[in-house]
């Protein structure tokens, strides 16, 4: 690729990426935060973010960011996501996480949504939260995939007792959950699991597998042991373009 073609593809990308959306940055870090910390913008917002209801709190540790609409995967676009924050909830982050374009989070009355340091939470994904989710460190929510503690319809047994349709969702650290995941109640996840695409987690899997495993299907079920994801980006790059060179001379 020549230097012209270089240019015109940074333009390009440059366009095409979620800008900076000052209007909503300023909003959403002086009307959830102390003006001593909202002074430094912790909070930064991208693209077409919508607040439906801010009436909870943020938790941001002193020195960190928040990104809010920007594209993580960086070859898909989605609509704008949406904040809805109600009553006494708390969404707390660690140490620079990043919530993509077009996701949606929805926290009930005294929830919590818990972000462990550098985690992610992919475009168009959706988080339903009516007690406590939590996603620990480095850990990925890819692209579709939808996370719901509550179960939102009252089941009756034979013998009329209700069922039980809230329960938590802990995530451990370093996990990555392939692209339209959905999460349901009562999931929980060992420290680095990968999850395939399209499953569906719905149960204790702390206690069937190990770290390092992979999981997958509907319902999620064990795949494979002793395997973990690169998450050195510039390694990762490096051995994805050697292997797409590689099958293209084939």
């Amino acid at each position: 690729m020549n230097l012209f073609s270089r240019v015109i593809a940074k333009i390009e990308h440059i366009v095409s990426s979620p800008r900076p959306n000052l209007w909503r940055t300023l909003w959403i870090n002086f009307r959830c935060l102390s003006f001593r910390q909202a002074i430094y913008l912790p909070i930064r917002i991208y693209g077409k973010v919508k607040f439906a209801c801010l009436n909870g709190t943020f938790v941001i540790p002193k020195g960190s960011k928040l990104i809010i609409g920007k594209n993580t995967a960086g070859f898909f676009n989605a609509p704008f996501g949406r904040l809805c924050l109600s009553e006494g909830s708390i969404l707390e982050v660690g140490q620079n996480c990043r919530i993509s374009l077009g996701a949606n989070i929805c926290l009930g009355k005294n929830a919590m949504f818990k972000m462990g340091d550098y985690s992610t939470l992919g475009i168009n994904s959706r988080v339903i939260c009516y007690y406590k989710i939590i996603v620990g460190a480095h850990s990925g929510i890819t692209w579709d995939t939808q996370i719901t503690d509550f179960g939102s319809h009252i089941m009756q047994s034979e013998d009329g007792q209700y069922l039980p349709i809230i329960k938590e969702i802990a995530i451990g650290d370093y996990c990555w959950i392939g692209n339209r995941t959905t999460i349901m109640p009562g999931t929980k996840l060992p420290n680095r699991t990968i999850v395939g695409s399209n499953s569906l987690l719905n149960k204790d899997y702390t206690k069937t597998i190990e770290p390092f495993s992979i999981i997958g299907g509907i319902p999620a079920k064990l795949v494979k042991t002793g395997v973990r994801r690169i998450y050195d980006g510039k390694l990762e790059n490096e051995i994805m373009q050697s292997q797409i060179q590689d099958i293209h001379k084939r």
